[in-house]
This record gives C-alpha cells, sequence and structure tokens, in this order.
C-alpha cells in the first residue's frame, strides 16, 4: 500500500534570483522535478492543468462527518446556485407538452374544420361532452321542424279532433309534438301514441332520410367519443422520466443519462425505442440566425441500444464522443450554455397496438454532473422487488471536471485548451485518482505500442514526484497504488 503525506500547500516555483544563484536554483528544481520542467512558463503551466484535474468537492457530510448521499433538493439547489443564468425558454415542458404558440396563421379556422375529426378529439373533454349534446337536440329539433311543416302543409292542423281526416301524424297537434316524434324516430324506440300515416307519401320521404342521416351522425359523434376516450396519449400518464439527468463515467467514457420507468407491471409498451436531441440556438457562416436547431444524440441505433423493454426502470444512455454535441462541454462550461435536451420515447400499445410517444426535456440546471443514479431494483424471495422510492436518487462519484474533448486530447498527450481558474487544495481521493490516471495513461500507451503521453504524464509528475523532503511538497511511493 502507497503511503502519501498532503501537507498544506502545492510547490511553487523557486523565488527569482540573481547571477549564479538563480541559474543554480533552476537547475537544482528541475532535478528534483524528474527533468519534465523546462522553463518556469513551461512549469505554471502544468501546474495550473493538475490544479484542474485535482478539483476538491467532497461533497455533504453526516453529523458524524461522515459522507452522505445529498438530497434531491441540495442537488437542485447546488446546481442552480452555480449555474450562469440565462433567460431559457423551453421549447418543451417536463411533461412533455410543447411551449409554442403560433401567430398569424392565414385561413386558420378553414384548415381545422377540413380536418374536423382530428379538431373534436384534441378538445377538451367538456367542450367535446357539450358539442355531443347540442349536436343531438339541434337534430332532433330540426328534423321536428321539418315534420311539423309537413302537418302545416297538410292541413292537419286545421283539422284536428277530425276522425275521418288521414292525419300524416296522429295523435300530434304541435310543435311540441312533432319533436317528440322526430326524437322517436332518430333514436329508434319504437312508436307509440304517434305513428305515421301511410297515406302521407311526403311523410315517409322525410322518414327515410332522417334514419339515414342520424346513422351517419350518430356514429360520426360515438366514434369521436371513443376515439378520444381510447386514444394512446392517456397511456403515456404511467410512464415516468427521472427528475434530473447526470453525467458520468460509464465503461471508460462520459454518458449522458436518464432513467425512465413504467409503473404498470402487467402491461409493457411493445417495440419501444428512445431518441435524445439537443436543442440550442445557432448561428452560421453566413451568420443566419436560427434559434432552434436540433442536434441528434446516438443513443445505439446502429447497434440496437436503443430499443428497449421497459419491465422495469431503465437507463438512457448517450455515449459522449466525437459525433455529440455535448463533446466539448466540461464540468464548468456546459452550464453557461444555453441548450435543452429533449428525450423521447416511443412504442405501441399492447392492449390496442396503438402507437404513442412520451417526451421530456432537460436544460442545464436540471444535469448533475459526476453523479449515477442508484441501483432501485433488489431480488427477495424469488422476485425481483422495484423500489419507486429511489426511482430519483443519485449519488456522487468522482469524476474528472473535463469534457470528452479534453479527456481525448490528454490521452493523446496534449494539454486540454479550457481554462479552469479553480485552484482548491487537492484532498488524498483526489490524488489518489491522478495517479491511476497517470498510470492508465502510461498503460495504454506501453499496450499500443507508442510512446506515453509526456504532457500529461509530465504535468502529473510536477506534483506527485518526491522533491527530496523539501517543505511543502507531496510525497508518495509510485511502486503502489492506494486502492
Amino acid at each position: 500500500m502507497s503511503v502519501i503525506h498532503i501537507v498544506t500547500r502545492i510547490p511553487q516555483p523557486p523565488p527569482q534570483a540573481h547571477g549564479q544563484n538563480q541559474i543554480e536554483m533552476k537547475q537544482q528544481h528541475q532535478q528534483s522535478n524528474g527533468g519534465f520542467l523546462h522553463s518556469d512558463e513551461n512549469k505554471a503551466h502544468k501546474l495550473h492543468l493538475v490544479r484542474r484535474l485535482l478539483q476538491n468537492d467532497d461533497g455533504p457530510h453526516g453529523p458524524n462527518n461522515e459522507p452522505r448521499a445529498p438530497t434531491l433538493t441540495e442537488l437542485q439547489q447546488r446546481r442552480r446556485s452555480s449555474v450562469f443564468r440565462f433567460n431559457r425558454t423551453r421549447l418543451f415542458n417536463k411533461s412533455g407538452s410543447t411551449n409554442a404558440k403560433f401567430v398569424n396563421i392565414k385561413h386558420r379556422g378553414h384548415r381545422f374544420m377540413a380536418d374536423i375529426f382530428t379538431t373534436v378529439v384534441d378538445m377538451k373533454w367538456r367542450w367535446l361532452m357539450l358539442i355531443f349534446i347540442l349536436a343531438f337536440n339541434f337534430t332532433w329539433a330540426l328534423f321536428g321542424f321539418f315534420w311539423w311543416l309537413i302537418m302545416y302543409f297538410h292541413e292537419d292542423f286545421e283539422h284536428l279532433g277530425d276522425e275521418h281526416w288521414d292525419h300524416c301524424l296522429k295523435n300530434t297537434n304541435s310543435y311540441v309534438g312533432a319533436f317528440l316524434f322526430s326524437l322517436e324516430t332518430q333514436t329508434t324506440i319504437g312508436y307509440g301514441y304517434r305513428v305515421i300515416s301511410e297515406k302521407c307519401s311526403e311523410g315517409i320521404i322525410l322518414l327515410i332520410i332522417q334514419s339515414i342521416l342520424a346513422a351517419f351522425f350518430e356514429s360520426v359523434l360515438i366514434g369521436m367519443v371513443l376515439a378520444k376516450a381510447s386514444r394512446a396519449k392517456k397511456r403515456a400518464e404511467t410512464v415516468v422520466f427521472s427528475k434530473m439527468a447526470c453525467i458520468g463515467m460509464y465503461d471508460g467514457d462520459l454518458h449522458f443519462s436518464v432513467r425512465v420507468g413504467d409503473i404498470r407491471s402487467n402491461s409493457f409498451l411493445v417495440e419501444a425505442h428512445v431518441r435524445m436531441y439537443l436543442i440550442k440556438p445557432k448561428v452560421s457562416e453566413d451568420h443566419d440566425y436560427n434559434p432552434i436547431q436540433f442536434y441528434d444524440m446516438d443513443v445505439g441505433y446502429d447497434t440496437g441500444l436503443d430499443r428497449i423493454l421497459i419491465t422495469s426502470p431503465v437507463l438512457l444512455r448517450h455515449k459522449i464522443g466525437p459525433t455529440s454535441p455535448l463533446y466539448p462541454y466540461s464540468k464548468s462550461t456546459f452550464s453557461r450554455h444555453d441548450f435543452e435536451i429533449v428525450v423521447i420515447v416511443e412504442g405501441a400499445v399492447e392492449q390496442t397496438g396503438m402507437t404513442t410517444q412520451m417526451r421530456t426535456s432537460y436544460t442545464p440546471d436540471e444535469i448533475l454532473w459526476g453523479h449515477y443514479f442508484k441501483q432501485m431494483i433488489t431480488r427477495e424471495r424469488g422476485t425481483y422487488v422495484v423500489n419507486f422510492a429511489l426511482f430519483d436518487s443519485v449519488y456522487e462519484h468522482e469524476t474528472l471536471p473535463y469534457s470528452a474533448q479534453d479527456l481525448e486530447r490528454l490521452r493523446n498527450g496534449e494539454l486540454p485548451e479550457e481554462e479552469m481558474p479553480n485552484d482548491k487544495k487537492p484532498s488524498k481521493k483526489q490524488i489518489n485518482n491522478m495517479i491511476r490516471f497517470q498510470d492508465a495513461i502510461t498503460s495504454d500507451a506501453k499496450e499500443n505500442g507508442v510512446e506515453p503521453a509526456e504532457e500529461a504524464a509530465a504535468a502529473v509528475a510536477d506534483i506527485l514526484t518526491p522533491s527530496s523532503g523539501q517543505n511543502g511538497s507531496i510525497v508518495t511511493n509510485n511502486n503502489s497504488h492506494d486502492p
């Protein structure tokens, strides 16, 4: 086991001297650091690099000064306090509805009436039921008026009570009676006291027309109600997304991850698949400003990882690689960008086969850097138990504050481009991670038959190499590693 002693300050470059004393002190300082330094300017740049890697963030502690997992409220407050404030406007709300208002549309009413079925189905239930009730009463009243006109022109009202007169509608003396006859005809409840005469040809023709139109009209109205009641959009109410998203290391690479789950245990979405998009403004080379530009975020389309089976909560991961729009974003810079990540899950309802889509979105203040989702599935007595109380729970994990682009530059022996002003005192845990990071670079270079990443290794060695017991140094055993 290696022994690491951390003192209160990071070694600084030797003080400036004049003449021969300055030259001798520079040579001694270069020898004590393994020969990695070539100038004071290079030393300062590499020292800044290591300070960036060794950011100190011990996280919240419990009453006994023991580390504890931060609550969701603490994480949200921490993110809000650290996010560079933008006047952000979401395109998609957390519920998945769009936050867009369309104005100045020509012939809007005409176009909506041309697709009357979709227009009525998209209405709220109170308006649909009002239209349903008014439509039936209107048709009953309309055909009741037609029956009253037939009686009027047939002079039935002039022979009320005359048993020798052939009335078109027997036992009907007013418009109210004609209205009731129209209702009985359209609802097919059968004739009783009021009946049509077989000698009234006009009445027979109107009876046929009303019966045909009533069948068509009722089928359309009832179809609209059934379509609205059974549409797959309501199936999305039982599919939930995590309130926060996480960015952390997974299989050696940075990943953006969210959690999705279905609270129904006996009904599944068929052929469910995932899509992710990053939305942000863009200015083209021709200075054309587009406030809404979509960037695709690969979730495994080529390998089939985008197709999921939500029998239990699933983690949706996006690898932050060279083609990812999150590739240049680091811990200190991604919150300063104005963007929104939309997550879409689409599948077919098992009972009806209708396609449904669930959506949500995440802004930078809803993304946690260096956090993982807690495991919420356990096995008890041969059964998998899913604890939804842990659905939004996360825990903090030691993650380098670099972007995926800068991590790739370090692996290639280059210095990162980002300037991070944080120079906090390094903790023991972070130094151990830094040692493992340096060894990983060297080991990976040797396995591939190439030279180690000299710049990155030199920057680490400037801090981690013993300095002959000088005050302010970090003494470590490079032949072993801390577990």
